[in-house]
């Protein structure tokens, strides 16, 4: 699967394994840890924007024309009734 390796903000950062620790006031997030919602309200209130990690795409993420084909084909024979 590709990784998406970029400078993220704090508003789509949910699930980026971060490159860095990062360390404040009561709080330490190592290399390579994936951020959650917790996480994200922290750095936040801490003060901070962005993140630099990576991201996998999911599958689900990806276009798949071959699993649309039997919905539109239901669709259409449910409309055409």
């Amino acid at each position: 699967m590709p990784m998406k390796c970029q400078e993220f903000d704090l508003n789509h950062a949910l699930g980026v394994k971060i490159f860095e620790e990062i360390r404040l006031d009561g709080m330490v997030l190592e290399k390579g840890h994936t951020l959650n919602e917790e996480d994200i309200i922290q750095l936040k209130l801490s003060g901070i924007a962005t993140v630099y990690g990576w991201k996998r795409r999911s599958a689900s993420s990806r276009p798949n024309s071959a699993a649309k084909i039997p919905l539109m084909s239901s669709a259409a024979t449910v409309f055409a009734r």
